[in-house]
């Protein structure tokens, strides 16, 4: 079994950008805006996925969440799927991935499409599954991928219209809306 080197193998690989050029890349990347609505998205889909109408799950012990949750009435939201809530670090990498496609598509903003786009890309790796959710879908990242397209849903037909005081819709999604500080 011949032993390949590394170091040439590397060697062989074209540099596009040098550091330098990467750096001034990602400066011209980060002045893409980022609209209020795109943040506030960010935070209607962590609370969709990690809110919970018991408490923080961040002090909770996992076995007694996991037993909340098998009677919960959201037990088939995202947020009982998870062993865990979500933490900060997904926004800031789907706001990145989210201002170079804005970029790349020569705009000045960020759309709530491209957030759309890059949150399966930020949230794949993050979440951490129970196990019942791996015997119910082939894969994380395929439920990962139709919570965000039920995130999309859910905006368009629940959370604008609640936002803009539709109580029907309000009540339709109260778990999600009262943990961003939506009153019923």
């Amino acid at each position: 079994m011949q032993m390949l080197d590394y170091d040439v193998e590397l060697n062989k690989v074209k540099n596009y950008l040098n550091e330098k050029e990467m750096a001034a890349l990602w400066k011209k990347v980060n002045g893409v805006k980022v609209p209020d609505s795109a943040k506030l998205l960010l935070a209607l889909v962590h609370s969709y996925f990690s809110s919970c109408i018991y408490g923080d799950r961040a002090v909770m012990d996992s076995r007694h969440v996991a037993s909340l949750c098998e009677s919960c009435t959201y037990r088939t939201e995202p947020c009982a799927m998870l062993k865990e809530p979500l933490g900060q670090r997904w926004w800031k990498d789907t706001l990145k991935i989210a201002k170079a496609k804005a970029f790349f598509e020569s705009r000045d903003s960020v759309k709530i499409e491209d957030i759309f786009f890059a949150m399966p890309y930020a949230l794949q790796h993050r979440v951490r599954t129970r196990e019942k959710l791996r015997s119910l879908y082939p894969s994380k990242e395929k439920w990962v991928r139709e919570s965000v397209e039920n995130a999309k849903r859910l905006l368009k037909g629940v959370w604008i219209p609640a936002l803009k005081g539709d109580e029907k819709k309000r009540e339709k999604d109260r778990r999600t809306l009262s943990a961003i500080g939506v009153e019923q």
